[in-house]
């Protein structure tokens, strides 16, 4: 092609449409890769899964849930237990993923004190949550959803973790966060010391933590310890009240016999 001004137009609309067709092939071979990458679809929502009414279903939570620690669990959802505003749902999906707390949100003035242990209790988080949404027919319904039966929330414990609670199924315990008085508040929780599963009875969405639950310390030396200042001022108060009952007595009798 000679180089006229009719033959450098003609390149640079060559050049022009080879740059459009070449722009939408690497367009559509970058979507392409986007849909191929393996768990794309889970990396950031969690594990999703649809139900009817009548037949419930049981989401495993995997173990890349929890980074450090061998343990797993899953959420299982009761037939016949969605309503929503009193009403039974057809059908629904419930996702539930991991959730990394704040350093915050688990300090011991956010976590109530466990109203099954009228002494008090200490509580220490495990390092894992989890979240749990609804969607009923595309909107999010996770405020007001209900679950009746309760969805059942289990999270695995691990070797270590049921050592240092000596063996004690009490000592685990799993809290739901309550937005509106900014802190933890306990939930019905069970754990079958077998299997070393905690298991949480869940009547609607949100966020949920696990702990461990220690008793507070025994008072050492009974039930007031005392110093040995104290004893020593309780030794000379009694000696007082002898001397001076025995000075009364004495007196009384040498009165008498006078």
């Amino acid at each position: 092609m000679p180089w006229t001004h009719a033959g450098v137009s003609r390149r640079l609309k060559l050049l022009g449409v080879l740059g459009i067709v070449g722009g939408l092939l690497f367009a559509s071979i970058t979507v392409a890769l986007a849909q191929e990458t393996p768990g794309g679809e889970e990396e950031d929502t969690g594990v999703t899964a649809n139900f009817e009414y009548d037949a419930g279903v049981t989401l495993d939570i995997p173990r890349e849930f929890f980074p450090g620690f061998d343990a797993a669990g899953s959420l299982m959802v009761q037939p016949r237990a969605l309503q929503l505003d009193g009403n039974e749902m057809p059908s629904a999906s419930i996702t539930i993923a991991p959730l990394e707390l704040e350093e915050s949100q688990t300090m011991p003035t956010l976590i109530a004190p466990n109203p099954s242990k009228p002494s008090g209790s200490t509580a220490e988080y495990l390092r894992r949550a989890v979240t749990v949404s609804v969607t009923i027919d595309g909107q999010d319904a996770s405020d007001t959803a209900r679950f009746n039966p309760t969805m059942m929330l289990n999270l695995d414990l691990t070797d270590a973790e049921w050592e240092e609670a000596d063996n004690d199924p009490d000592a685990f315990v799993v809290r739901a966060w309550d937005a509106g008085r900014n802190m933890w508040l306990t939930v019905e929780t069970s754990t079958n010391p077998f299997d070393m599963v905690v298991t949480a009875k869940v009547a609607r969405a949100g966020q949920f933590a696990l702990f461990r639950e220690e008793p507070p310390p025994p008072i050492q030396g009974g039930d007031v310890a005392l110093s040995s200042m104290t004893l020593f001022f309780i030794a000379m108060l009694g000696l007082s009240l002898v001397v001076g009952g025995a000075m009364v007595a004495f007196g009384k009798v040498g009165r008498r016999t006078s």
